[in-house]
């Protein structure tokens, strides 16, 4: 049974969500290596949160769905969630740590290359966390791309700040810190180590480096996420709007049409970028042909 008396995260409104995203840094992006797998990953109790938080696994992410019944197949004992990834989705994320808490089995976590943004909020739903040494943990505030006027962005900024708020009273109930603080932190956007994060209460051990291995196969679809990156940038994106407009392709995702909700990523800026992104897909199945 889980033994830690944390709250779930309360069910928010996701109408707008597509304008809510926790999106990676140039740090994150400088640590994040996809290639860094858990050595037990393939165990019978093992739920694997690898990659973008929202995106399916055929491309390099992973979703509540595939959580749940990853949970569903293991049933109602002891779970191992191994993490490695950069972030993603806000509600995505939100939903996986639920999942996690209303599981009736120990939740033991370990992050075995990076938990940063929404995968460290899915990080504080471990009854139990370990991070090696040589692993990071990010937390920072959810972030978005609007336009519109005065009356949009007071909206806007309710939304965010009720967003930030929920996640500060997380990590300052799993921590220990005062609320306080943890607002400052995550103003800062502040990256801890492994050996940080358990000095500061954001984990409860290290963890033995001999529970972490390379996966050549998932290094392969890191390498197409960053080709799809590098493709929309040639397409005449900047880095920064390349990765809102990838986080909020959500591969085929279906959305409803919401004509009040502002457009999160600029249509036409994306569309001018299109052609090459396409291009880069072409790369990614070749390259997912080779490695097969």
């Amino acid at each position: 049974m889980a033994t830690r008396k944390l709250h779930e995260m309360p069910e928010l409104d996701a109408a707008r969500r597509d304008l809510i995203q926790f999106v990676e840094s140039e740090g994150v992006a400088q640590r994040f290596n996809g290639a860094l797998q858990a050595a037990d990953g393939d165990g019978d109790n093992a739920v694997n949160v690898m990659g973008v938080i929202g995106w399916p696994e055929w491309a390099g992410g992973i979703d509540a769905k595939a959580v749940q019944q990853r949970l569903e197949e293991i049933g109602d004992g002891d779970v191992i969630v191994n993490i490695n990834s950069p972030g993603g989705d806000f509600f995505e994320g939100q939903a996986i740590h639920n999942l996690l808490r209303m599981h009736p089995g120990q939740v033991e976590v370990r992050v075995v290359g990076i938990a940063a943004s929404a995968a460290s909020v899915i990080a504080m739903a471990g009854d139990k966390i370990a991070i090696p040494k040589a692993a990071w943990m990010m937390i920072h505030n959810v972030w978005t791309i609007a336009m519109g006027d005065k009356q949009a962005f007071r909206a806007i900024i309710g939304d965010l700040e009720k967003f930030d708020q929920v996640s500060a009273d997380l990590y300052a109930e799993r921590s220990g810190h005062p609320f306080r603080k943890i607002v400052s932190m995550m103003d800062a956007e502040t990256m801890l180590s492994g050996t940080e994060a358990v000095e500061k209460g954001f984990a409860d051990e290290i963890l033995a480096s001999d529970k972490v291995k390379t996966g050549a196969k998932q290094a392969a679809t890191v390498s197409a996420r960053q080709l799809l990156l590098q493709a929309s940038q040639k397409g005449g994106l900047s880095r920064g709007t390349s990765r809102a407009a990838l986080a909020q392709l959500n591969f085929g995702k279906p959305r409803a049409a919401e004509p009040d909700t502002l457009r999160a990523v600029d249509t036409a800026g994306i569309t001018a970028g299109f052609s090459a992104i396409e291009q880069a897909l072409s790369e990614l199945r070749k390259a997912a042909f080779k490695t097969e």
